[in-house]
Order: C-alpha cells, then sequence, then structure tokens
C-alpha cells in the first residue's frame, strides 16, 4: 500500500455560478481516503450569491482560493490553476461532479511510471443535496458495457460501491488519438510531464478547450492508461436553459468555437501525425453528429457552408475511405466549395434522416406523416374565425379555455370553435351543444392546420408544428406554489430525464404568442419558469368568473339534485395533487389515498359528505362501495368549478385548486402528511407554504378530523385568508374571460 502523506496531488476546479452542487464536489475531495491534497478552486467572476455560498465552505485548510474579476473562461481558470499548483500530480474537476471516496488514491496507486492515467465514469442522471460517495468500484473487464464512458447511473446506484484489491484492479490502454476521448476530467497526471510539454489550455473559445489539453497530451504519449475502476461521476446538464453547460449551448455557437479551436490547433500541430490524426478524427465526428442540425436551418447555410468547408482545406481524406458514401459526397462538394450540389445533397441526407427515424415504429410513422401533412394544409389561409380548444390533453371539458369558450358562444356567436378531445375520456364531455372533433384525427389536424387561434391549458405536441399565421393563448391552470419548467431542480417524472424536460419545456413555449397569468406573483413567476418574453395576459383566470356570479346557492342546489348528492349534509371537496415520483408509468400517477375514509365516516358522517377529486394524471379508480352515502368520486367530472361551488370545505395539500378556492373565501384544511419530502425532494416552493397557507397544516387523519370540526363551529382564520385574497385573487372579479377575449382573440381576429 503506498504512503498516503507522499505525492501531493492538486485538484484544480473551476466554478461559475454552480451553488446547486459546489457542496457535494467539495465533500467528495474532503472526505477523500487520500489526504495530501492541494485544492485549487478558481472562482471564475461568479455573482455575489454564488460567491457568498462557495466562500462559506472554504473550511480546509488545504484549499487555495482565487478570484478571478470577471467570467473569462475555464480554459483560463485551468491555466490560472496550472500556475499555482505544486502538487506532484495534477488533477481537474468540474465544480458539479464528485469522487467516489478513493478515487486519487487507487488513481495516485497505480500511475507508477506512466505520465497519466484515466479512471472510469459515470453519468448521473438525477440531482441531489447530497449523495454518500461510495468508495471505487471495480469494473468486470468482460462487461462489453464496462468501456463506454457515458453510460448512465442513478442515485441508488451511485450510494453503493465497494473498494476493490489494488491487486486486482486491471488496466486497460487506450489509443491516445481515439475521437472518443474529448475529456480532460478523470485524468491523473504528472506535473512534471505537464511542464515538460508545456501543456495548457485554448482561450480563443468558450467551448471545447478540453481538446486543447488533450492534444498537447496525445502528441507526447503512445497510449492512454485506464484503471478498470469508476472514479469520477460526472452530472448531467440540469438547467440547458437558463443555466447552460458549454455543451448546451446552439449548435451554431458550438460549430464556431470547434471550427475555430480546430483551425488553431491544426496550424500548431500539423506536422505531429498522431495529433494531427486526433483532430482530424473530432471533426468528421463532429461533422457526422453535428451536420444535419447545423444545415437544416436555412438561413445557416452560407455562413457555416464556407466555415466548415474552410477546415477541410487541411484535413486528410484518407479518413474518408472508411466513411458512409453520402458522407464521402458531401466532403466532396465541400472540398470543391459546390454550394448548390452540396445543398441539394444536405436536404436529400435530412429528408432520410427524418424518414429512417419515423420507420423505426408505428407511432412515429404516424407523427411524420402527421408533421407532413400538417405543413402542406398549413401553407394555406388560416381561417380567421376558426379557434380551436383543449384542455388538459382533450381529458376535459373544462378550465381556462371552457370560459374563454362559453364567453365567446354567448357574446360571439359568430366564430366557429371547437373542442379537441381525447376519446378514452369522452364521458368527461357534454352530449351535445359543443362541437367535439377527436384529437390526433384526420379532422383534428386540417382544422389544427387552418385554426386562427389554439387555445390551450397544457403542453402540444413538440412534433406538431404551429402554423405561422396562427395565435397560440396559452392560459396555464394555476397559480404555481410548486416550482415550474426552469426553476425546477430537478424533475422526477417517468420517461424524461431533467435535461430533456427543461429542454422540450422551452422548445414548446416558444410557440405560445400569449400567456394568461391570475396575478403579478404568476407573472414574475411565468417570466422566468418558462423564459416568456411574448406577451402576459395579466387578467386573472377565466375559469373563476363563475364565482362571481349572483347565482352560485341556485347552481349549487341544482347540481346536488342532478347528481343525488344528499341535500341536509355540508360538503367536503377532498381534492389533492399528483407526486411526480409515484407513478405506474409515464402519464399515469399513482396516488395512495391517506385519508382514512372509516374514521372520517364515523366521525363526521352524520352532517357531511366528502366528494374526492384526483388530479387528472392519476390513475387510481378508488372502490367507495363501502362509503356509499358518504364518498363519491367526482374525478371524472368535467368541470372541478362545480365542484368548489357546491363545497362547504375544501381539503388539498399542494394543488393550485386552494389559488381558486380562495376566491369563495370559504375553510380550507392542508392534508399534508408528506410536506417534508415534497418540500425538499420533489419540487420545493415558492414560498413558505406552511406560514402562508390560508388554513389549518395537518398530517394525520385524526388531525384532519379534529380540524373539520374546529372550522364548523366558525373558527375560520379570515385575517390570513383576506391576507392571502389580496395578494392572489385581487384581480378575479368576473371579468377575466372578457379581458382575455379582448386582448387576444378580437385584436387578432
Amino acid at each position: 500500500m503506498i504512503d498516503l502523506h507522499t505525492g501531493k496531488v492538486s485538484i484544480i476546479i473551476p466554478y461559475y455560478n454552480s451553488n446547486e452542487f459546489i457542496k457535494e464536489c467539495l465533500d467528495s475531495i474532503f472526505q477523500q481516503s487520500y489526504p495530501n491534497l492541494e485544492i485549487i478552486i478558481i472562482n471564475d467572476g461568479s455573482d455575489a450569491e454564488n460567491t457568498a455560498y462557495l466562500e462559506s465552505l472554504l473550511t480546509d485548510d488545504r484549499i487555495i482560493y482565487v478570484k478571478n474579476e470577471e467570467n473569462r473562461g475555464v480554459a483560463f481558470s485551468r491555466n490560472k490553476g496550472l500556475e499555482l499548483a505544486t502538487g506532484e500530480y495534477v488533477y481537474f474537476l468540474d465544480s458539479d461532479d464528485a469522487l467516489t471516496h478513493n478515487a486519487i488514491e487507487v488513481l495516485v496507486h497505480h500511475i507508477q511510471e506512466f505520465p497519466v492515467i484515466s479512471g472510469r465514469k459515470k453519468r448521473l442522471v438525477r440531482s441531489s443535496d447530497y449523495v454518500p460517495l461510495p468508495s471505487a468500484k471495480s469494473v468486470d473487464t468482460d462487461d462489453a458495457e464496462a468501456d463506454n464512458d457515458d453510460e448512465t447511473i442513478s442515485d441508488d446506484e451511485f450510494a453503493l460501491g465497494t473498494m476493490p484489491e489494488f491487486e486486482d484492479v486491471k488496466i486497460k490502454y487506450k489509443q491516445t488519438f481515439s475521437s472518443r476521448e474529448r475529456s480532460i476530467l478523470n485524468l491523473l497526471m504528472k506535473r512534471e510531464f505537464i511542464e515538460e510539454n508545456q501543456i495548457r489550455f485554448y482561450e480563443g473559445t468558450r467551448g471545447y478547450t478540453d481538446i486543447s489539453g488533450l492534444v498537447q497530451i496525445f502528441s507526447a504519449i503512445d497510449s492512454l492508461p485506464q484503471i478498470k475502476v469508476r472514479t469520477y461521476y460526472k452530472r448531467t446538464g440540469i438547467a440547458p436553459i437558463m443555466k447552460p453547460a458549454l455543451i448546451q449551448r446552439p449548435i451554431e455557437e458550438r460549430t464556431i468555437d470547434f471550427i475555430q479551436l480546430y483551425l488553431d490547433l491544426n496550424k500548431k500541430y500539423r506536422k505531429n501525425e498522431q495529433a494531427k490524426n486526433y483532430l482530424d478524427k473530432l471533426l468528421l465526428g463532429f461533422y457526422r453528429r453535428s451536420a444535419i442540425f447545423i444545415f437544416r436551418e436555412p438561413n445557416n447555410f452560407e455562413k457555416f457552408f464556407q466555415l466548415i468547408a474552410g477546415a477541410l482545406d487541411c484535413f486528410n481524406w484518407q479518413l474518408l475511405a472508411s466513411q458512409p458514401r453520402h458522407i464521402r459526397i458531401e466532403f466532396g462538394y465541400l472540398k470543391q466549395k459546390d454550394r448548390n450540389k452540396f445543398r441539394k445533397t444536405m436536404q436529400f441526407h435530412i429528408a432520410a434522416r427524418e424518414m429512417r427515424n419515423a420507420l423505426k415504429r408505428p407511432a412515429t410513422l404516424k407523427r411524420y406523416v402527421y408533421k407532413k401533412a400538417f405543413q402542406f394544409v398549413a401553407k394555406r389561409e388560416t381561417d380567421p374565425k376558426l379557434i380551436m380548444f383543449e384542455s388538459f390533453l382533450g381529458k376535459q371539458y373544462s378550465d381556462n379555455p371552457r370560459a374563454i369558450y362559453q364567453y365567446l358562444k354567448e357574446n360571439y356567436p359568430d366564430y366557429k370553435m371547437y373542442w379537441s378531445i381525447d376519446p378514452r375520456f369522452r364521458s368527461a364531455f357534454p352530449d351535445k351543444g359543443v362541437p367535439l372533433v377527436k384529437r390526433f384525427s384526420l379532422k383534428w389536424l386540417f382544422l389544427m392546420a387552418r385554426a386562427r387561434f389554439w387555445v390551450t391549458n397544457s403542453r402540444m405536441p413538440l412534433w406538431l408544428p404551429k402554423p405561422e399565421n396562427t395565435i397560440y393563448l396559452q392560459t396555464w391552470h394555476g397559480t404555481p406554489l410548486k416550482r415550474l419548467a426552469q426553476d425546477q431542480k430537478e424533475v422526477l417524472m417517468p420517461g424524461t430525464t431533467t435535461d430533456k424536460y427543461k429542454k422540450n419545456f422551452y422548445k414548446e413555449s416558444r410557440n405560445w404568442d400569449y400567456l394568461v397569468s391570475p396575478n403579478p406573483y404568476s407573472t414574475e413567476i411565468f417570466r422566468r419558469a418558462f423564459q416568456f418574453d411574448k406577451t402576459i395576459v395579466e387578467s386573472g383566470y377565466p375559469r373563476n368568473d363563475v364565482f362571481y356570479r349572483s347565482d352560485l346557492a341556485e347552481r349549487a342546489m341544482t347540481f346536488k339534485k342532478k347528481h343525488g348528492l344528499p341535500l341536509n349534509k355540508k360538503v367536503i371537496l377532498y381534492a389533492p395533487t399528483w407526486r411526480d415520483n409515484q407513478f405506474h408509468q409515464v402519464g399515469k400517477y399513482k396516488m395512495d389515498l391517506q385519508l382514512d375514509l372509516t374514521k372520517l365516516q364515523q366521525e363526521l358522517g352524520s352532517e357531511y359528505i366528502i366528494i374526492l377529486r384526483m388530479h387528472y394524471l392519476v390513475a387510481e379508480n378508488f372502490e367507495l362501495g363501502p362509503y356509499e352515502g358518504f364518498a363519491y368520486d367526482f374525478s371524472n367530472h368535467e368541470d372541478i368549478q362545480d365542484l368548489y361551488i357546491i363545497s362547504d370545505l375544501l381539503i388539498t395539500d399542494y394543488s393550485s385548486v386552494f389559488f381558486d378556492y380562495a376566491n369563495l373565501k370559504r375553510p380550507m384544511i392542508f392534508f399534508t402528511y408528506d410536506i417534508d419530502e415534497y418540500k425538499g425532494d420533489i419540487r420545493g416552493f415558492y414560498f413558505d407554504f406552511e406560514k402562508k397557507a390560508p388554513g389549518p397544516i395537518v398530517k394525520t387523519t385524526e388531525e384532519v378530523i379534529e380540524a373539520v370540526k374546529f372550522l364548523s363551529q366558525g373558527n375560520i382564520p379570515n385575517e390570513k385568508l383576506n391576507e392571502f385574497y389580496q395578494r392572489f385573487c385581487s384581480l378575479e372579479d368576473g371579468h377575466a374571460s372578457e379581458r382575455v377575449v379582448k386582448e387576444v382573440i378580437l385584436k387578432n381576429e
């Protein structure tokens, strides 16, 4: 075993506004089994908040801390770190990544006579405030997937791992000119080797600067030893829109950076065969991954044709021998500077790629056909009187779109209006009087392509392009308590990752022309969370207009009689939200009914009935037979507004329903049995919910019963409720639908 107090290792960490994970990163260093460390942190011009947080963590006397006055880029910061390093070894670490407990120890042990050695990386697809850090985990060398450095790992696997016996660790020797090697991370290097070869990072670009360090390393060694041990955990991008990683920037920016770096490094290393071969393979790989995305945007053609064609003047054309025919043809036209032939070939390439992807399965083929047909129909002039409505993905005839529809029908009957319907939820729609069209049918496709207005409260499919002359009114469906979209630190929904979810949400919100907001509080959040810079109609919610009608008592009585509800009992409405991390499958969420209906019936059944209204994403069907006459499931009722009106008391949790219900100024109870998990690990809140909630917060059925009895005696927290009303409901006056219609529909007809 090596002496853990010899051979100092300088760990260099550039830091820029990444306070979410810097604590975990530093903890993984502080807890290293190898103590002889020099921790060089370069604060690359972070803002005051991020700087203050970072500096509060600098409690280890092994830390050398430097702050750049402005953001200079990762290459500048790494070069500064190299100037400060005094260790025998150097190791680079990103501030949002982490190490296994004995990563440095196992790397130092195996570097021996090698100038450089690498470990194995794994990608973390979920975030966490802190993850217990395991020891380096040995990898089976017979596993075909063991060589994939981009293999993902869950937090559960991250928390596992056993220390392998040093003598059992195998070493693989990797060809250093492989274009798969693009990261300087997780390489332990001897500082003597770095100085002898004057290894520094290229500061002329923001991105791809790792390559400038690698090409210098690869020009000096024949192969790169890699221990078959997991030592480094690489965080995937979790804020691709608001805080994008360099690799998450637009393809245009990345292409300019890459070509500039390629050209400059070619000048310096054109006589080094291994370095030149590495750079040319990188260029070829970059083109194959990125060309379609660059050239499918027509406005990019001229600029990037010249840029890439110019780079090929110093390309080794012998590398094309093993490439597919279409790549050889495209490179030939680029070499000849033949714009017309390249354009036609690339257009065919893009079309062929789309068709190939479409043929993978029936669903993608259907979407492809829809998209092409849609684009054909959308070229025709839109119908200025045609409006398409949809609520909750076609599952309901409800919410803000319904209120706008009804206002238009009553006041502007000349509009042609249709409702998008998912036929599986036909029972949630009226039998007559509302024109319905099956979602994704040919008729629906035609109408969507011809409509002047789309009105919906949830997202549309990304594969469906919005016609150029169509006005997209997004009404949204709640006042935000839980963090939304780009404000979410982590997305736990099945079938997606945080990175993918945020990118898709951003793409969708680019299509919105107008967004409805119920209050100034929501407007501020919507702007940031949706990254929305077009028109927000701050009007109150159209769906809440009904609360300001004079016939609420009559409407409540009519509803109770129609649905056979007892007229001599008060009504409790239980309307909880869904949990991102509890699901059966994509789009179908679990809901464990934590309320004990038996106890509720025993204690409250003589005076109350309870109505259950689950979120539209919840898939459960509750067996209420034993509670006949007391518990009723109205989860599939077309509009929750009817249930608000008949209820005397609301029980909810973190659902935005309580913002709407506050318009009635009736009592509310917040049954938050999982509040510690929810506010910390699942979504997080925008304000101190426990202090501001306009009603008692309880965690057990017994506490619910006690709260109901307390409120029934007239003990309503009116001061708190009024304060809440003024902040969130002050714009509501029964005329929100009118304001939205005038601002969006009538103005843009």
